[in-house]
């Protein structure tokens, strides 16, 4: 090679790396401004359109393909941060109550988006009717379903790294479900009105089924490219899991507490010389209370756990009752 197109050819090299750096120095820079994460899918396509245009004239370009993944990053952490917001919203903002569905349209629209096998077939099903979850688990089956599509824009023939994206999707997705929904659902298990705490444990059987079947939809969904393959667990599954135990054990508390509160102020007498014919008043208000959550505030928990609560409500009064009277027995002494 003549030495002079050498020279020429080592100042043209030297030349497109000290502009690849600079270029991609100065991109940086601005990253830092853009807090919307489609701009930063739209300066991906241009950076990619560049890549392809030098490519073609053997420059090349693996500045920008190693800059891609600084892209990628600040794409998938404002995703992140975006989607966590409006977590939050759907979860704090929630009724607690199951969902009315009034017609056959809406009927279609929650079972499209949700990952839930309702107990009729649809031609069975009469309008209007109850789910047993609140709306915010539709909802935010609505924004998994877009969290997991605007992760999968940033992947293309142009992105080599499927291996990334599968492993930040997974952790952003299950640090999602179990910080925002999950933690968000335990928090209001302090509460002391029974029909929220038992929709909380409906809705967390809902979406321990859902992290279930998204377990399954991110394996199928992995690249064929991808190093992480084999199972995938979510972390959220478990805590799910493990959190509807707390509501169980919450349920029972307010229960019991309610017991407490009706044999605790009971008027009874206990050394009357004639026996009463009637259960007495207090005995009368513990069985309507008892009947009545158990055929309305607890009707949509699962036969097992209504038998559990029953039984140890009955339980619990039985012993308050015998811990009256020994009471009343030690005072009148």
């Amino acid at each position: 090679m003549d030495p002079l197109i050498y020279v020429f050819c080592l100042q043209v090299d030297e030349l497109w790396d000290s502009m690849c750096q600079g270029a991609v120095t100065l991109i940086s820079r601005a990253l830092n401004t853009v807090d919307n994460a489609e701009n930063i899918l739209k300066i991906k396509n241009l950076v990619v359109l560049f890549m392809q245009a030098m490519d073609t004239w053997g420059f090349p370009v693996g500045v920008f393909d190693n800059f891609l993944i600084t892209l990628f990053g600040k794409y998938a952490e404002l995703l992140k941060r975006r989607f966590s917001d409006d977590f939050q919203e759907i979860v704090s903002t929630d009724d607690y109550m199951p969902m009315p569905i009034q017609n056959i349209e809406e009927y279609d629209k929650v079972l499209n988006v949700s990952w839930y096998t309702p107990e009729k077939p649809r031609e069975e099903q009469t309008f209007p009717c109850v789910l047993p979850f609140s709306q915010m688990y539709p909802l935010c089956c609505i924004d998994i379903r877009n969290f997991l599509n605007q992760f999968y824009f940033f992947s293309n023939d142009d992105f080599q790294h499927p291996s990334m994206i599968d492993d930040t999707l997974k952790e952003s997705l299950d640090s999602l479900l179990s910080d925002k929904v999950c933690e968000t659902l335990v928090e209001r298990l302090g509460s002391q009105y029974l029909g929220q705490i038992v929709q909380i444990l409906i809705n967390l059987e809902h979406f321990e089924v859902a992290c279930q079947e998204l377990e399954l939809l991110l394996a199928a969904a992995r690249s064929p490219n991808s190093s992480s393959a084999g199972t995938i667990i979510l972390h959220a599954t478990d805590k799910f899991r493990s959190n509807k135990k707390a509501a169980e054990k919450r349920i029972f508390e307010v229960v019991n507490s309610k017991i407490d509160d009706l044999i605790e102020t009971a008027e009874y007498d206990w050394t009357s010389p004639v026996p009463q014919r009637e259960p007495s008043n207090y005995m009368q208000t513990l069985t309507r209370f008892l009947s009545n959550i158990m055929n309305s505030t607890l009707l949509g928990l699962p036969t097992e756990i209504k038998e559990l609560i029953y039984f140890d409500a009955l339980s619990h009064a039985a012993n308050m009752v015998n811990t009256l009277l020994i009471l009343t027995v030690f005072l009148a002494q």
